[in-house]
């Protein structure tokens, strides 16, 4: 699986869509990111970051100035990359570097004593070369001050012009044109000479343009922080993720638009392997996807949603929900997964560390089979180097060296003594975390049924079946004995 599919099924994107990011040279950043596996560099990342984020969220005018002059920049790196010896860049390409040059000098100006980005590039003298007469106004064009020949030659055109009106005779047409003609030479050989001072500033423009691009992306980083409140995780070494008050964003904030809250929840996983258990619409898929999101976003340099975290660097992530599956390569569901989960097995190896997330694994399956395939997966996972969780509503998942299994708690005891509603359904589910006993399921599917609506003779038919089954099991068992 690769970034960008990582990205869009974790709900990532949500995350990029909402930085507010102004320049068209960060958005472009923003496409291109990937994640890292240093964890050295991922330190560095956030030690830098939190200085600016203190910084930002302590000066607000500050940064709406800063936003105000980065609003105004191009994109302008193609214009840079034409700028080279022997060739004329035109009066819009120009007027691209002029107008950046002046925008950035403003930034600097700005952050001269903040201390937060070292060498700030000088463009000054790129303004003067573009901006001969002072004026430091964004337009360009090939000004009279260049050249007292220009001046006069456009003296002289204007002066034929205003004399000759609209009819001139065929002698004063043609020593106009011939005039023009002089004019366009000249300035052409002006923008010539304009873009060879330039070149020399190629390098001093890059490094200013990546600047910028830093500096939007810091920005709205910060504004991120202080929305959602994420928080700085503790990227530790041992293999182990740790979580306090983790919340889904993207959930998070459809919630709080309608006047709700989203319940945050802690939890802890270790090496190999965490079996998740819980009721439908007890938020599993949610969990796990929230999980993937965050270390998703640790690693490429932004901070986590949750009020704590403390988590490893892997070297790869993979997350699998039933919710994202593809078969437009003709697959069945199950066979797609299949072929996901067997790339995942075949790269990895016991020294490569790896955050493992399958939700409802094999559910496409029958029970009998996809219970085989979870066990089986569990007992390989435990001697690889891995943090696994994997979700299921299967029974007799075995316990092997190091499986843990949990139970998202589902519905309250307040609603499992009666009828409710789909509202105090969603409403009342607990989402927190609670250990369990290998092989423990919940038996809330008729409960929700009901919730939802299913006839009341359909949910006790179902009930006699269940309590069927149970006898006929607890029959063979005494037989067998």
């Amino acid at each position: 699986m690769d970034d960008y599919s990582m990205f869009e099924r974790t709900g990532f994107d949500f995350i990029i869509r909402q930085l507010s990011v102004v320049t068209p040279l960060a958005h472009r950043k923003m496409r291109m990111l990937q994640l890292s596996s240093s964890k050295q560099e991922l330190e560095a990342v956030f030690a830098d970051f939190c200085r600016k984020h203190n910084y930002f969220r302590g000066n607000p005018v500050l940064v709406r100035r800063l936003r105000g002059s980065l609003k105004d920049i191009r994109d302008i790196p193609r214009t840079c990359e034409e700028l080279r010896p022997g060739v004329m860049l035109d009066d819009i390409q120009l007027f691209e570097i002029k107008n950046f040059s002046l925008r950035f000098s403003e930034i600097k100006a700005l952050l001269e004593e903040s201390g937060l980005y070292e060498e700030l590039p000088d463009l000054e003298e790129a303004i003067r070369i573009l901006d001969p007469e002072g004026s430091r106004i964004s337009s360009f064009y090939v000004y009279d001050a260049y050249s007292d020949e220009l001046k006069a030659l456009r003296s002289a055109i204007c002066a034929i012009r205003e004399d000759s009106g609209a009819i001139r005779p065929c002698n004063v047409h043609e020593k106009l044109l011939g005039l023009e003609r002089q004019a366009e030479r000249l300035e052409n050989r002006i923008r010539k000479k304009l873009s060879g001072m330039l070149v020399v500033h190629s390098a001093t423009l890059s490094k200013a343009l990546e600047q910028v691009t830093h500096l939007d992306i810091d920005i709205a980083k910060s504004l991120l922080v202080d929305r959602f409140g994420f928080t700085n995780p503790e990227l530790v070494e041992e293999q182990a993720v740790e979580y306090r008050g983790l919340f889904n964003p993207e959930i998070d904030q459809k919630l709080r638009d309608k006047g709700k809250e989203f319940q945050a929840v802690d939890v802890s996983l270790e090496k190999p392997v965490t079996v998740l258990t819980g009721a439908n619409m007890s938020g599993k898929t949610i969990l796990l996807r929230t999980i993937a999101l965050s270390q998703v976003m640790a690693q490429t340099g932004f901070f986590v949603p949750a009020v704590q975290a403390r988590i490893p660097v892997f070297k790869r992530v993979f997350f699998f929900s039933g919710d994202y599956e593809t078969v437009r390569s003709g697959l069945s569901s199950f066979a797609h997964e299949m072929t996901e989960l067997a790339q995942v097995l075949k790269d990895s190896t016991s020294s490569f560390p790896m955050l493992l997330l399958l939700d409802e694994l094999a559910r496409n399956t029958n029970p009998q089979e996809g219970t085989a395939i979870v066990n089986a997966l569990v007992e390989v996972l435990a001697r690889m180097s891995v943090v696994a969780l994997i979700s299921t509503h299967y029974d007799n998942i075995e316990s092997f060296e190091g499986t843990r299994f949990l139970k998202i708690k589902g519905l309250s005891e307040r609603l499992q003594k009666g009828a409710f509603s789909v509202e105090a359904l969603l409403q009342d589910i607990d989402h927190q975390l609670v250990e369990v006993t290998p092989g423990e399921v919940p038996h809330e599917a008729l409960l929700i049924a009901q919730a939802v609506g299913i006839p009341e003779e359909v949910v006790e038919a179902a009930r006699k079946h269940i309590d069927s089954t149970k006898g006929a099991l607890k029959n063979g068992k005494q037989a067998e004995s």
